[in-house]
């Protein structure tokens, strides 16, 4: 049967979320998290009925014994993008853990995707096991450091905006919604997104944060790298503004700087770690 689907892999990444300090983790520590598209690259309609499923074989195989973790078919919620985030089996994250090379297949619709490989001790069960630092303030605002990539927003130029917050706490609050209502989600940084990236995750084009201004000259104008001035305009103001993003697109065959900029009037989901 010809294939209809991109397959959700090639932007979808198994990770581990672990919640507090004390290393204790959620119980849907371990979830697989993509992007569904159609084709021609269009993110399919919400919701669609996705199952995910580890294999330790690439093709064939029988559930005994090389089925390693199942998670039923179920309807699912894709954001405006096709985002989904799918919470694996918690009970079978102990077969997952000593199988570090794996292949994983999702469904959707009753149609299986080719499986694609993961390796997920070194990054996302391991993880698992790690301390996380949380840190909290007294009225409650919390986040993890150096968290590891769980989605991301709907798109947004410079001026992020979510209720009455604007700028940085804006966008924490559209990353908390887009990490499944996690209260230590946040906006990703550099660092973060280039951890995930070189650890083998799959992350989409979209703003991160640097938390830099740096003001730049150029025959016949000039440019501010300031995060979009703290992500609360989309103006030029007299200059170009521009914010940070990650951007692992392919240019002709040839990979792009990955970390770069873009100016505050493009619009593209905020990446978000936890």
């Amino acid at each position: 049967m010809k294939n209809t689907w991109l397959a959700v892999a090639v932007i979808g990444a198994l990770v581990a979320r672990v919640a507090v300090a004390d290393g204790i983790p959620r119980a849907d520590a371990l979830r697989y998290s993509g992007v569904l598209l159609g084709a021609g690259g269009t993110p399919l309609a919400s919701p669609q009925n996705i199952g995910i499923s580890l294999w330790n074989v690439e093709q064939g195989g029988t559930a005994t014994p090389n089925q390693k973790c199942i998670t039923p078919a179920a309807s699912r919620q894709l954001d405006p993008q096709g985002h989904f985030s799918v919470p694996l089996d918690s009970g079978r994250h102990g077969a997952v853990a000593n199988n570090p090379d794996l292949w994983l297949e999702v469904s959707v619709g009753g149609t299986s995707l080719p499986r694609t490989r993961v390796s997920a001790a070194p990054y996302a069960v391991e993880a698992s096991r790690a301390n996380r630092v949380v840190l909290s303030v007294p009225d409650g605002g919390r986040t993890t450091v150096d968290g590891l990539f769980c989605g991301s927003t709907s798109n947004t130029n410079g001026d992020v905006r979510s209720g009455g917050l604007t700028g940085y706490r804006a966008a924490k609050r559209l990353c908390e919604q887009a990490c499944n209502a996690s209260p230590t989600a946040h906006m990703c940084t550099a660092f973060e997104a280039i951890r995930f990236y070189e650890l083998g995750g799959d992350l989409p084009y979209g703003w991160i944060k640097s938390g830099a201004g740096v003001y730049t000259s150029y025959p016949g104008g000039a440019a501010y790298s300031d995060d979009c001035h703290g992500w609360s305009t989309e103006s030029q103001s007299g200059y170009t503004r521009l914010g940070l993003t990650f951007d692992p697109r392919m240019t002709s065959g040839i990979p792009t700087s990955i970390i770069g900029t873009s100016n505050c009037t493009a619009t593209l989901p905020i990446l978000c770690c936890d």
